[in-house]
């Protein structure tokens, strides 16, 4: 019987992990900031923003030389807050260009985004990778799209930020 329920919740629970949109926010629960802490923050850096207000989290496995662009989860403790960023290698803002995803379905202006428009990145990127799809160009301004995070280690660390921060945020 046992095995038989074993069974039956292996084939039901799907593979694919759908984002809580209704829960998609930027709130943290207690409960999902200790996991995090617990169980997930040996896998990133960590360092102080603006006088220990904010702290950001970089994978570690992220800094391969060839990954142009790199996610950030930033929590803000005083609000109970956390942000994803999508930042180049230098920890810089990014200046300009698209992300292009779903082959040329969903296309995002890297110009001045904002908090709200990283996370909706984020969803979108999450589903795209989940689905394994190699369609994530990122293009400069008159010049050619170039596949970006096309080797399966990159993917996977993208896969696993973006996975860590859903969770954090209590949206998966």
């Amino acid at each position: 019987m046992m095995t038989l329920l074993v069974l039956l919740v292996y084939f039901t629970n799907p593979k694919v992990k759908q984002i809580r949109s209704d829960r998609a926010n930027f709130q943290v629960a207690s409960s999902d900031l200790l996991y995090f802490r617990n169980l997930r923050q040996f896998y990133y850096q960590s360092r102080e923003l603006k006088d220990g207000q904010f702290t950001a989290f970089r994978l570690k496995a992220d800094s391969l030389p060839s990954v142009p662009l790199q996610f950030s989860i930033v929590h803000n403790w005083r609000m109970d807050e956390a942000y994803i960023m999508l930042q180049d290698k230098e920890d810089t803002t990014l200046a300009g260009g698209w992300l292009i995803l779903n082959e040329g379905k969903d296309t995002f202006s890297l110009e001045q985004i904002n908090a709200r428009e990283h996370h909706e990145l984020a969803m979108h990127l999450f589903e795209v990778l989940q689905e394994d799809e190699d369609i994530v160009h990122l293009t400069e301004y008159g010049q050619k799209p170039k596949l970006i995070w096309d080797v399966e280690r990159e993917r996977e660390n993208v896969f696993a930020v973006l996975r860590d921060y859903f969770k954090l945020t209590g949206a998966l």
